[in-house]
């Protein structure tokens, strides 16, 4: 039970009360009071002091926000998580021993982004009650924040071991697992807290996430979609069915999702993400480069600089496409994608010995690589600038990739073609490339094959030059990792 002084209490709620007045949409709130959650007349939740969320949307004193339900709460029982600190630790000074005012007080830590004070918050409750379920989930929240996940799903483990039926525990258990990649557990974690509250928006959204990891678009829709009957006014509800209508290839349906997360949310930088890959699909490069650009600015990661540069290079931008490429790879040195697409900008801009060497470097991390393979032989077969070629590796790079492709793939079988054309056995180079032209069922390889075909019967090596677009990787080609909320 938790313990406050009345009158001081009132008095704190009143100063608390004046300061909750200026919630906007997209501040984090923190529940002072035990407060009723209302849509309509209807009561649908009972929130704990400490709770903490995202303003979604503001109606004159209610402000529109989403737990295990969603619905509308009364301004005057929230405010900001820097008072909403003071006003717990207020409530500490008068009962040293409120076990319920050390979680909420680690809560507006933790909104506060002050991760460590929060965990050693929820240690003194813990201390104080060591069953205290809320506890016990608060702190492993806090623990994935800072990254220590084999603590935070320790924590849930004696959570649900208390309490199997724990809907913050199933939640969060969920959510974790998810991330790590562990799908099969997270679904039956998610499915199982949905089995519990079937309300619980959140908890869809996460589970169309984790569909979305594993491109099950048609279950990651469904979910989204459930997501957003229960939160109309959630922008990541928006964004993940928008994900979801775009790995279907719904690409005008995606946008209308994706338009409307962003009119719910201009921050949201997901939606963002998922936008510029639709625009992308619709070859509207501008516009896309619009949207990545947005996303860069709210948070930088390696895939979005990688999606980034590839549209300038579809722009003709390459230099501000290698700096993209360059960006990302100090943010993540083992992507591989980075590399892969700045040696394709980096043959544009005819240097060769920089596109070898990113090539050399996923072959160094990958030796399977095939299209590294590739692309190696194909520059030591066919570069313009004579000291960087070299038939004999390219040869024996172009096999390698053949092998790796079982000798199906015509793209790898004419890259031979041209290693062997460079060494001078043109008899290899005919057999090689008409192999190519039997496999290739796309007519434009066949007729490109075909060209390069003749050039061999003439006894002339093949050459390429850096206007080839086939050396640039195609925009929009991947799905952006979805989002999801711990909370």
């Amino acid at each position: 039970m938790i313990r406050v002084n009345g009158v001081l209490s009132l008095i704190l709620i009143g100063i608390m009360s004046q300061i909750s007045q200026a919630q906007e949409i997209g501040d984090t709130i923190v529940v002072l009071r035990e407060t009723k959650m209302k849509r309509g007349q209807d009561v649908v939740q009972t929130l704990r002091a400490g709770e903490f969320f995202r303003v979604e949307d503001v109606d004159s004193t209610w402000l529109w926000v989403s737990a295990k339900n969603t619905g509308w709460i009364a301004k005057p029982d929230v405010s900001t998580p820097k008072h909403a600190v003071a006003y717990f630790s207020k409530r500490i000074e008068e009962v040293s021993d409120d076990v319920g005012a050390c979680v909420a007080r680690g809560n507006a830590r933790l909104a506060s982004r002050q991760i460590e004070e929060a965990i050693a918050d929820y240690d003194e409750a813990l201390r104080l009650d060591p069953k205290m379920i809320e506890a016990l989930v608060s702190r492993a929240n806090a623990r994935a924040e800072m990254r220590q996940f084999e603590k935070a799903l320790a924590d849930l483990h004696q959570a649900l071991g208390l309490d199997p039926h724990s809907v913050d525990a199933l939640f969060l258990r969920g959510t974790l697992l998810a991330e790590r990649g562990q799908f099969e557990k997270a679904a039956a974690d998610l499915s199982e807290c949905l089995g519990h509250c079937p309300g619980y928006a959140g908890a869809y959204r996460n589970r169309a996430g984790l569909w979305l990891e594993t491109h099950d678009f048609e279950r990651a829709f469904a979910d989204a979609d459930q997501a957003t009957e229960l939160d109309p006014r959630n922008s990541s509800a928006f964004s993940a069915r928008g994900a979801a209508l775009l790995g279907a290839g719904k690409v005008e349906e995606a946008l209308v999702d994706l338009d409307e997360s962003l009119n719910l949310d201009p921050n949201n930088r997901h939606a963002h993400i998922m936008r510029g890959h639709a625009r992308c699909h619709k070859k509207e490069f501008q516009q896309s480069l619009v949207d990545l650009t947005a996303a860069l600015k709210l948070h930088q990661d390696a895939p979005a600089l990688v999606l980034r540069g590839d549209i300038r290079a579809e722009l003709g931008e390459f230099e501000k496409a290698i700096a993209d490429y360059t960006a990302a790879l100090k943010l993540d040195p083992a992507d591989m994608q980075a590399l892969h697409s700045r040696s394709s900008a980096w043959l544009y801009e005819r240097n060769y010995a920089k596109a070898l060497a990113d090539v050399s470097e996923v072959l160094r991390q990958y030796p399977n690589d095939v299209f590294a393979r590739r692309r190696r032989a194909f520059i030591r077969a066919a570069a313009p600038d004579p000291k960087f070629r070299d038939g004999k590796q390219a040869v024996v790079d172009a096999m390698h990739a053949c092998d790796l492709t079982q000798w199906k793939q015509p793209e790898a079988i004419s890259v031979l073609a041209a290693g062997y054309a460079e060494i001078g056995d043109f008899a290899k180079a005919i057999e090689f490339e008409s192999k190519a032209i039997k496999l290739a069922t796309d007519k434009g390889l066949q007729q490109e094959l075909t060209r390069t075909l003749e050039l061999y019967k003439q006894r002339l090596p093949y050459r390429f030059e850096s206007e080839d677009r086939a050396v640039i990787p195609t925009a929009g080609r991947a799905q952006a990792k979805p989002t999801t909320n711990r909370r």
